[in-house]
């Protein structure tokens, strides 16, 4: 059996669970043959932590590059998170022009931002930088601040739906075909994706609330059925309980429709069965990612 190839460039944080650690074995879980390119290792991720070593990678992708090249080896998928620096996604852009198959899914994951501000070692040319990339994508995926920073508005939470769809927009006329915001709610109890396909130009395509408690959501379409995976947390109020010494729980569920109005009962897909699982804030797992 012929696996296919996805291509993930994103970091490796060597503690929390983010980035390359997470996406691994979620999509060799899937059954694909997931190579990856590491954007740089840093010694935790950057929220919540200070005083982080970070060692930049950008030198060495031309020449792992140039080494799949002539091995010719190309990806059925790439998908990219967590990137350095300015050089480093003009690397990006070139592989994403150049190492894909015919039928190649570009995914861009603008991580560099969240909560109205850009993440530390990022600045305002990173994020011009950042939508150029998109330009070159299938889908982006960005937060509602990293949209922002790449459009150069406002940072705006207190959004209501007419706003999103504008930002959404605005996202594709970038380039991209489809954009989804991420982290989107219009109810205090309820968050989740909202996206909008620019192909055909002209509208939004069955939106409808499909989950409660959900939290980065990933769909994509196998042969006639729609999966979306998603981070399923506690209640509201349960989370909340978090920042004041109770415990964080999430796990990935899954929810199939052949539709996009109907959807099955979500379902456990991943929970809590290892003991590096769980630490003194509770138990997360992440990040759910699934490409055909």
């Amino acid at each position: 059996m012929a696996y296919k190839k996805i291509l993930t460039i994103q970091d490796i944080s060597c503690v929390g669970q983010c980035s390359l650690t997470v996406a691994l074995p979620i999509l060799s879980a899937c059954g694909l043959e997931t190579c990856i390119l590491p954007s740089a290792v840093l010694s935790t991720h950057t929220a919540g932590f200070s005083g982080f070593t970070f060692r930049d990678l950008t030198d060495d992708m031309p020449a792992i590059q140039a080494h799949w090249q002539k091995e010719n080896i190309k990806f059925k998928a790439i998908y990219t998170g967590y990137l350095g620096s300015v050089k480093q996604v003009g690397y990006v852009q070139n592989i994403l022009d150049t190492m894909g198959t015919d039928d190649c899914v570009r995914i861009v994951d603008p991580a560099m931002a969240d909560n109205g501000v850009l993440y530390k070692g990022f600045t305002p040319e990173f994020a011009k930088a950042m939508a150029k990339l998109c330009a070159k994508a299938d889908l982006v995926i960005p937060n509602l601040t990293e949209a922002s920073f790449m459009l150069d508005i406002p940072y705006n939470p207190d959004y209501d739906e007419e706003y999103i769809r504008g930002v959404l927009k605005a996202l594709t006329s970038l380039g991209a075909k489809c954009a989804a915001l991420t982290g989107i709610g219009f109810k205090r109890d309820e968050i989740g994706v909202y996206m909008y396909d620019s192909e055909d130009g002209i509208s939004f395509k069955k939106q409808c609330r499909i989950v409660k408690r959900a939290m980065r959501p990933n769909i994509n379409r196998i042969g006639k059925t729609y999966y979306l995976f998603y981070e399923r947390t506690k209640p509201l109020i349960g989370n909340a309980l978090a920042l004041v010494g109770g415990k964080w729980k999430s796990e990935i569920y899954c929810t199939e429709s052949a539709d996009l109005k109907t959807w099955t009962k979500p379902h456990l897909v991943i929970g809590h069965t290892r003991p590096f699982e769980v630490d003194k804030k509770g138990q997360s797992i992440s990040n759910p990612f699934l490409i055909k």
